[in-house]
């Protein structure tokens, strides 16, 4: 029918015939002289499907036209499909996420297949894997799948964001990165207190974190300690982190000479040891008291004379550290047929000696009076300490306090003589107030015969001690044919 003027409205219309609330433009037209409404511009805009469109004359009855299939339109927008889950710094995320791509009206624009969706963090924090794990591809089905993404960052709440060239960006919901594997350890609280053989008496607290400074609240943790410089040992060396991420060592104890050492902590975290971390210097003192040691040992020492050097005994720990207690240590010398200067018999000569304040147990240059023999000293401390025993040392011959005439000797004709033809020669021996020979001495030995026997000594009347014995080799008495001569030996000024 030629009839212009009709104005024809455009409906949408769904599977089931029914309206459909999509939106559409330019959906009124005004028929012609011809009576055709020539639709310009008509546009569909909602989700993809199959449509039939109603028209409606004014006045006059509809037609339904053919199956309209809406195609996904131009791609604007990105939507998460599938949110991220957390995961420990560094790991890859428990749920990876999955982004699609979408028109105006939501449908997925499978015309943005082939372009890259790029995914990067929200604020702080950093994308740890590849740049390829963090560029995905839209598929043919218009969705970026990423498989492989991991954040590094400090403990936390993180968003991530997806983009693509030339549509709208989205923002994932928050998800939770927790602290990562081991990567460092930090001392809290140091060990102190450091005595050989001894727990420390502040026991050393440690922490781990990870790369990012994140302190690792977990138990299970193994810290070890080791000594890393100096020459202690170490015992006790393990302590597992608590649900606080805190390990804290019980009964760590050092042992060795004293001195002082470093404790370096580490932490296996499961693939390697990380890199441990070193305490300041540590000082080694001594441990408890437990045996007694040598440190000056007697020297020879004549009879009734001063030793040179005061024998000392120190008391110190199992790894011979000096160090002291409060006992008296009872000093026992062993040997036979000795007396002191009072001529008290010595046989079973002891002594109780306090320790001085460093612990040192000291004979202060003793004395003692006897035969010529092998000594040596016992310092005892009963069960406590044990005892030890002094390197031996000789009591030699002391200062000459006698001079004995020897009997006559057979010797030659022509040294000291009473008479013509006389083949006697005259010894003289020097001994200590102990009666030991002593030999070597520094003075010569003077023979004289007093003016009152009517006789003199002609030759060199002097002799030197040799093995103890004195000998006058070439000496001769004169003025005498019968009765006796007296002669008078000497020692210098020490006596006659």
């Amino acid at each position: 029918v030629a009839l212009a003027g009709v104005r024809v409205e455009a409906i949408l219309l769904g599977a089931q015939r029914n309206v459909i609330a999509t939106s559409m433009k330019n959906i009124e037209v005004m028929t012609d002289a011809q009576g055709r409404a020539t639709f310009t511009n008509l546009s569909i805009t909602g989700q993809v499907g199959t449509y039939e469109i109603l028209f409606i004359p004014s006045g006059l009855g509809a037609v339904i036209s053919d199956f309209v299939e809406l195609a996904p339109g131009t791609p604007k927008t990105l939507r998460m499909a599938l949110q991220p889950w957390g995961a420990r710094s560094g790991d890859v995320l428990n749920q990876q996420p999955r982004v699609e791509i979408l028109d105006m009206s939501g449908n997925i624009a499978v015309s943005g297949a082939g372009e890259q969706v790029v995914a990067e963090v929200v604020g702080a924090g950093r994308i740890s894997s590849s740049l390829s794990t963090s560029r995905v591809e839209l598929n043919a089905n218009g969705a970026a799948n990423f498989s492989q993404l991991s954040i590094a960052g400090t403990a936390g709440l993180y968003q991530l964001k997806f983009s693509s060239p030339g549509v709208q960006s989205v923002v994932s919901e928050s998800f939770a990165i927790s602290s990562g594997d081991a990567a460092e350890v930090r001392v809290v609280t140091a060990a102190g207190g450091a005595a050989s053989g001894k727990a420390f008496t502040q026991q050393p607290v440690v922490e781990t974190y990870d790369a990012d400074g994140n302190l690792i609240r977990e138990a299970g943790w193994v810290i070890n300690a080791t000594v890393s410089s100096g020459v202690a040992t170490l015992t006790n060396t393990s302590a597992t982190t608590d649900d606080a991420g805190r390990a804290t060592f019980t009964d760590l104890t050092a042992s060795g000479k004293m001195g002082d050492f470093a404790i370096a902590y580490s932490v296996k975290n499961g693939r390697d040891i990380v890199a441990a971390v070193e305490s300041e210097a540590i000082s080694l003192a001594a441990g408890d008291a437990v045996k007694l040691m040598m440190v000056q040992q007697p020297v020879d020492l004549p009879s009734g004379g001063l030793m040179s050097v005061s024998p000392e005994a120190q008391i110190t720990d199992d790894w011979g550290n000096p160090t002291t207690a409060e006992l008296t240590v009872r000093v026992v010398l062993n040997g036979t047929k000795l007396e002191e200067r009072r001529n008290i018999n010595l046989e079973s000569w002891k002594v109780d000696v306090a320790p001085n304040k460093d612990g040192k147990v000291r004979l202060e240059s003793p004395s003692f009076t006897g035969t010529t023999q092998s000594l040596e000293f016992l310092f005892s401390a009963g069960t406590q300490l044990g005892a030890v025993r002094s390197a031996k040392f000789a009591l030699t011959p002391g200062v000459p306090t006698q001079l004995e005439i020897a009997d006559f000797a057979p010797m030659p004709s022509g040294s000291l003589v009473a008479g013509p033809g006389a083949t006697k020669r005259l010894t003289a021996r020097l001994r200590d107030s102990a009666g030991n020979l002593v030999d070597n001495v520094p003075y010569p030995v003077h023979a004289t015969v007093p003016q009152s026997d009517g006789a003199w000594l002609n030759g060199y009347p002097h002799a030197e001690s040799e093995d103890g014995f004195v000998v006058f080799p070439a000496v001769k008495i004169y003025g005498v044919t019968g009765g006796s001569v007296t002669v008078v030996l000497s020692v210098g000024n020490l006596f006659d």
